[in-house]
């Protein structure tokens, strides 16, 4: 015979209350997140929970990539400048970029937040991308996030930053969802970030100010103000192209200090893919740039008819000269999207 607690209530129905109850209190922090998202986007939250997979670690990941800027770091490159992490102290508060992108009011009147129900351990394990992505962005990606493959990622980026210094800060690695995805107008992929201190910044090609300008990138303002009217600047931040429409994507969003590569083929690959995918299926007339054979493997991910894709080499002074000078993507993207009423890209960095 089941005996009652002092309250009169027997164990079993405590036990599902208290569970109910832990479970609730998720779910209004949760939501509590999104409420804030609604205050600052004018966004609706859908308040019914999205039923999410389970997590499962038996299942090897396949994907597989290449350093992003291993050719910046070939024959002296970025490598020479030599810079000491205890010199440089570096944190994320000596970047210049805001360490927390800021959920700007950038969707579109007809576009919902979708809630999530997650477990207090799911939540815990998911606590960057939940605080540091975008309302639109968790729109696209929140399916990403709860696949297996999305958990072992996870494992072992929280196993390589608690036994090595890895790259962009953890509130960085998000950082290119400062660029909209509901008004994003080009897409210019890279590979992985850079792994010396003080230049990952969660954008490719991009380093803070006061960081040497990487040789890739000083190919590409070379090309620019040929291209266009542009008067490269004294730096290497692209923070205003991701601002004004400009995705600045790396396949893989981490890396291993002084060790390029080190992270690909650990599942970013298939996360940045289904980013890839969901622009092509979801936007229109978006311009993907791709430099070099490793982003050209994404193409065809990419609809044609619905988008423009310019390929070319990579800036890398190893290739730069082997088409990439001339290429004029640049002033190509802009004609394209003037060609579908949508406003060009304004390339001047700010001095």
């Amino acid at each position: 015979m089941t005996t009652a607690n002092h309250d009169g209530k027997r164990p079993t129905e405590q036990n599902d209350k208290m569970g109910s109850a832990k479970k609730g209190k998720v779910q209004s922090s949760i939501l509590a997140h999104f409420s804030k998202v609604q205050k600052q986007t004018g966004a609706d939250i859908i308040s019914s929970p999205i039923p999410i997979q389970t997590f499962d670690s038996t299942k090897e990941s396949t994907s597989s990539g290449n350093s992003g800027g291993v050719n910046d770091r070939v024959n002296g490159g970025v490598n020479s400048t030599d810079l000491d992490s205890e010199t440089l102290n570096f944190t994320p508060q000596s970047v210049t970029l805001d360490s927390t992108p800021p959920l700007k009011d950038t969707l579109n009147s007809d576009t919902s937040v979708v809630s999530i129900n997650l477990t207090p351990e799911e939540q815990e394990f998911l606590a960057l991308e939940i605080e540091q992505l975008p309302a639109e962005w968790i729109k696209i990606l929140h399916q990403e996030l709860t696949k297996p493959y999305f958990r072992r990622l996870k494992e072992f980026l929280l196993e390589e930053q608690r036994r090595h210094t890895v790259f962009p800060p953890s509130p960085l690695i998000y950082s290119w969802t400062q660029c909209a995805f509901s008004t994003l107008k080009v897409v210019i992929i890279g590979q992985d970030p850079y792994h010396n201190f003080k230049q990952a910044m969660g954008l490719c090609f991009s380093v803070p100010r006061g960081t040497a300008i990487p040789p890739s990138l000083l190919n590409i303002y070379k090309e620019l103000a040929k291209d266009v009217s542009f008067v490269p600047p004294a730096h290497g931040d692209l923070t205003s192209w991701s601002q004004r429409g400009v995705l600045l994507l790396n396949t893989a969003l981490t890396v291993r200090a002084h060790e390029p590569a080190s992270h690909s083929g650990r599942g970013w690959e298939q996360f940045t893919d289904a980013v890839i995918r969901a622009i092509s299926k979801e936007r229109m007339n978006v311009v993907f740039i791709l430099w070099g054979n490793h982003a050209q493997k994404k193409a065809s991910m990419i609809d044609r008819k619905r988008h423009l894709v310019l390929t070319g080499v990579h800036p890398s002074p190893l290739s730069a000269s082997r088409g990439f000078f001339g290429c004029q993507h640049f002033s190509k993207a802009n004609e394209y999207l003037q060609s579908h009423g949508r406003k060009p890209i304004d390339w001047q960095l700010p001095q």
